[in-house]
């Protein structure tokens, strides 16, 4: 048997890990699955090698379950979408962001309405350094609505980049002059130069680690438009330093913020499950 498929399936049985920890975090919210749905996933975890067994051991026990496994992967996700994640999203989310990622948050149109309730409180989040000596850094959240942007609009994206910049108090740059269709490039630039000038305000060097100042939250983003904004214009933004993004999306819409290449979110926050992955390999 080849090392990759070794890992295949030590993936299927790591799947079933990952379920039972679920489940013990979700008591601290007092969530619980019916007893005979976390019986099953306990049960079978136990059949399971623990963490740190030999690849053979994972192989093995991955053949010998592998039914069990595989319907529970399809199972689980429906029946952690019976219960109300909302207060343990709120929290999944904070500690992504203090993390220093940036997040898509994956719901519906209810479910998104009533995190931005919750996160209308929120203005700073603290990011966790690895030195204890250090004191934390702060990003200040900031709300950027895209409503009523959309995509096919050439002038969209300059618009889009025109309300973050807005949304810090600068006035957006519109040069008549400007190809509308690299216009958004001069605002990026304007939002690349306000950091500029915060890093030297701090005494930090432009060229040298920049720390997250601001995480933009960007709600009642057109899907298209959010792919073309997140995926095209990937190295752009990632160029650009001391910012973090969120977005928002239902199911069908999360599909095109994630389209190739899908790599500009870190995490993807499912609203309905209230469970964390690696944004990239998630679809």
């Amino acid at each position: 048997m080849d090392s990759q498929e070794d890992f295949a399936k030590m993936l299927q049985v790591l799947a079933i890990d990952r379920m039972v920890r679920e489940l013990d975090q979700m008591a601290s919210y007092g969530l619980k699955l019916p007893l005979e749905q976390d019986q099953r996933v306990r049960t079978l975890r136990q059949k399971l090698p623990p963490m740190g067994a030999a690849p053979e051991d994972f192989a093995r026990a991955e053949g010998e379950n592998h039914h069990e496994i595989v319907a529970l992967r399809k199972l689980f996700p429906s029946w952690m979408a019976q219960l109300d994640h909302g207060p343990r999203s709120i929290d999944q989310l904070k500690r992504e962001l203090s993390l220093c990622y940036s997040v898509l948050v994956v719901g519906n149109q209810k479910k998104q309405e009533d995190l931005w309730a919750q996160l209308a409180q929120w203005t700073t989040v603290e990011r966790e350094l690895f030195s204890s000596d250090s004191p934390p850094e702060v990003a200040q959240l900031i709300t950027v609505d895209a409503a009523g942007l959309a995509y096919g609009s050439s002038a969209a994206v300059r618009d889009l980049l025109g309300r973050v910049v807005s949304a810090l108090g600068v006035e957006p740059i519109v040069r008549q002059s400007d190809y509308l269709p690299l216009a958004h490039l001069t605002i990026l630039e304007q939002l690349r130069g306000h950091i500029y000038e915060l890093a030297e305000r701090d005494n930090m060097p432009a060229r040298r680690y920049i720390p997250v100042k601001y995480i933009f939250m960007v709600k009642n983003l057109e899907p298209q438009l959010g792919g073309w904004f997140f995926c095209n214009m990937r190295d752009d933004l990632w160029n650009t330093p001391g910012c973090k993004w969120v977005a928002f999306a239902d199911e069908a819409g999360a599909n095109s913020l994630l389209r190739q290449p899908p790599d500009f979110f870190d995490r993807e926050l499912s609203l309905a499950t209230g469970m964390v992955t690696a944004a990239h390999y998630s679809r």
